[in-house]
This record gives C-alpha cells, structure tokens and sequence, in this order.
C-alpha cells in the first residue's frame, strides 16, 4: 500500500497471470480494506478496482474469510454504483455483478428460508431444537448478502425486480 497504486495494480497482474504465486495467509483482506478504505475516502476508482480484486483473489485463494471478503466487495461496488450509477461490464460499476452474486450464493429458495423463519421465531422451544445451527448460519448469511442489494434499491441503483424486492422485504426478520 505504500508503494502506491502502480506498485499495487502490477503485482496484481502478475498473481491474477499466474506469474506470481498467489500468496497465502491472511494479509490479502487487510490490503483489500486498505484499498477500500483509500477508495471511499478519495472518492477513486482504481483504487475500488484494486480492492475489489485482491478481495477476490482472497476469496478464491481459499481464505477463511470467503463469505466476508466477497461481501465486502459487493458493498464496495455498491457504494460506487450509489454515488456514480451503474456501468454494464465495469468490473466495479456493474450491478448485475451484485445481483448474479446475491442469487449464486443462495443455498435455499425463498419459500425453504421463509420455512426457516418461521421455526426460528417459534416460541416454547429451545433455539437448538427450532433451527440447526448450519441453518440458523445460512440465514444470517443471506441476510448480510442483502446489504449490497438493499443499498442498491435505497439508492435507485437497482432495476425494478419484484423477487429481489421480497427477499429484501424479509430481510428483518433474519436472524
């Protein structure tokens, strides 16, 4: 980071070419935060490009931190698309990249998480009885997915999309 962005950007392209190994451990989400936090803070979008990016690269290089990284690109995109709208094939503008991201991750329809819901808020029951716990997980997952997807819509970023808008409709009644 302290070499810049043109430092950063070319030893970028060397991993993502395969020319540099793709390094392990857990400093590549801490680059991609750095980056994040530059690119909000000086309005740049190179630098939301480079976030978005090594935040991939992390996702696919089998870090721990998958779900959490990929979020946090998504709500990076996000904020971009909110303050400059929504560029087909940008790698940080497109907000279909978001919505095919939200539907991807999905690991159940919407009428098993409204099931889901519905015995989570069940009462008399212990909470290990109601849900297991991979489903109990899974729902705050989707919940957290819909961060992205509800900045979009608060900001008039995301097309009118009457299946997104009732996922985002439950979206409160996550855990």
């Amino acid at each position: 980071m302290n070499q810049g962005k043109t430092a950063l950007e070319a030893w970028l392209q060397q991993v993502e070419s395969g020319t540099e190994a793709v390094p392990g451990g857990s400093f590549l989400p801490g680059i991609g935060q750095a980056a994040s936090h530059r690119a909000r803070r000086e309005d740049d979008l190179e630098w939301a490009n480079i976030a978005v990016r090594v935040y991939e690269l992390s996702s696919r290089a089998g870090d721990s931190e998958r779900d959490s990284v990929l979020r946090k690109a998504m709500n990076l995109r996000a904020w971009f698309i909110c303050k400059r709208g929504s560029t087909p094939g940008d790698p940080v503008l497109d907000r279909d990249i978001i919505l095919r991201w939200f539907y991807k991750e999905l690991r159940y329809s919407f009428d098993e998480v409204l099931r889901l819901i519905a015995a989570w808020k069940q009462t008399g029951l212990p909470l290990s009885e109601r849900l297991a716990l991979n489903d109990l997980r899974e729902l705050r997952a989707i919940k957290n997915r819909l961060d992205p997807v509800r900045q979009l819509f608060d900001c008039g970023g995301s097309p009118d999309d009457s299946d997104l808008q009732r996922w985002l409709d439950v979206r409160d009644q996550l855990p």
